[in-house]
């Protein structure tokens, strides 16, 4: 069996303590570099506003400690 492609991201990494601050000072194909447990839905909306082209999060994005209510079509329910 083949294994698939490997995909390659370029781009500024801008790394920031805070993701709400961080969101201020990205710009379209940046990677954004974060580091926050938990990840609310409003987080990550201004994130994908800035037009990233990826983010790594060095913390883990869901834990057990909030409910993960999962992608959704439209967005905002």
């Amino acid at each position: 069996m083949q294994s698939p492609p490997v995909r390659e991201v370029r781009g500024v990494a801008r790394l920031g303590k805070r993701t709400k601050t961080l969101v201020k000072r990205l710009k379209p194909h940046d990677v954004a570099i974060i580091d926050h447990e938990n990840l609310d839905r409003v987080s990550a909306e201004d994130l994908i506003a800035t037009g990233v082209k990826a983010v790594l999060n060095a913390a883990r994005s869901s834990s057990d400690r909030y409910p993960n209510m999962g992608p959704t079509r439209s967005g905002r329910r």
